[in-house]
């Protein structure tokens, strides 16, 4: 049975089968197949951060996986954090869910406005607002391991909300204490907790 979810609502409504397989979202961009054609923060750092607008230029509907196994680096083109993205909803954080299976769906030749999910790589750094523009690019390598550790740990956990740990294993990858962090962002300790056993 195919469920449709919100991914901040925890609904959830019957709907129609999906007319294809899902594909990931870094191989649709880097075939062309997907595009996107806006991209902005909404002034958080972490979880539903960024806001944007897809289009698929095929004559056939896209079904693009909601969980991304090799996240996706997107540099800020202004002053504000530079982000690295694990999932994708529709805008109003809906989702398929068809057997083991969450995507969401784009129509052949439309655009449809998403959310993307995705995690402050730049703890000194402002939260990218509405004027925050991005831009696509390869994962900097320092980056790599602790990106996949995060994607991985929230595909295997879809219904667990760790965004605040998962924020936390991204700065402390990188060096930044958590007395430091403390200053700045609420956390707990069995957040500090988890944030160490991902990393590991």
């Amino acid at each position: 049975m195919l469920v449709r979810i919100f991914f901040i609502a925890a609904l959830a409504a019957l709907t129609v089968p999906s007319p294809s397989g899902a594909e990931t979202l870094s191989e649709l961009l880097r075939t062309g197949k997907l595009e996107i054609l806006s991209m902005s923060g909404n002034g958080s750092s972490s979880g539903a951060a960024l806001e944007g607008q897809v289009f698929n230029p095929t004559s056939a509907p896209l079904s693009v996986d909601v969980h991304l196994l090799e996240p996706i680096y997107f540099r800020n083109l202004g002053q504000a954090q530079n982000m690295i993205e694990t999932r994708v909803y529709e805008a109003d954080g809906g989702y398929f869910v068809l057997g083991d299976r969450a995507f969401i769906e784009v129509p052949a030749g439309e655009v449809i406005e998403v959310l993307f999910v995705a995690y402050c790589a730049d703890f000194e750094l402002d939260n990218p607002g509405r004027d925050s523009r991005f831009v696509m690019e390869a994962m900097p390598p320092e980056l790599l391991d602790t990106a996949r550790k995060v994607a991985a740990y929230e595909a295997s956990r879809p219904d667990e909300d760790a965004m605040v740990a998962l924020q936390l294993a991204v700065w402390l990858a990188q060096g930044v204490s958590p007395a430091r962090i403390e200053r700045q962002f609420t956390f707990s300790p069995a957040d500090l907790s988890l944030a160490r056993l991902i990393l590991r």
